[in-house]
């Protein structure tokens, strides 16, 4: 069985259709936010940036939805930070490619992340949200997946 690509001009031209799902987004990211607020307050752990920054880590994975989620907040970007954005990203890409062909580990900053912070933090992916703090996540039909959180709060808790 051979899939259709996605035609995401057609997809985010469509964004309407979307909507019921995007604001359901809404409301689990801030389920989450108060979860991780209550982990990272029992375990006493602050994120204030570290060496080990998460904005380094290559991550692939976001769905669809977390893809739409972001071009809303990218979309209300001035016009020039998105061209930055994009530069950037076109940058953080072309890297990525030559890093893969000599065996390299990429470690390469977000094209979001300006001065130390990202600016769609708001619309930032799961990925994101559940980063630093031990957290569990469970796909559908499947087990549950176990993190143990990041460096610094490994440090920070020591066990």
């Amino acid at each position: 069985m051979s899939m259709m690509p996605l035609n995401l001009e057609q997809i985010r031209s469509n964004q309407n259709k979307y909507s019921p799902f995007l604001k359901r987004l809404e409301t689990i990211w801030a389920d989450m936010g108060k979860k991780y607020q209550e982990a990272s307050d029992y375990y006493g752990f602050l994120c204030n940036g570290c060496e080990d920054n998460c904005c380094y880590t290559r991550f692939y994975h976001h769905t669809l939805l977390e893809h739409l989620f972001i071009m809303k907040g990218y979309s209300a970007l001035e016009h020039e930070i998105q061209n930055q954005v994009a530069e950037r990203a076109l940058q953080v890409c072309a890297k990525t490619v030559e890093y893969d062909k000599t065996g390299k580990t990429v470690r390469l900053l977000c094209p979001l992340n300006y001065d130390g912070l990202c600016i769609l933090y708001e619309y930032r992916p799961m990925i994101c949200r559940l980063h630093g703090i031990p957290h569990q996540l469970q796909k559908p039909g499947q087990g549950i997946v176990y993190s143990p959180g990041c460096e610094a709060f490994t440090k920070h808790c020591k066990g």
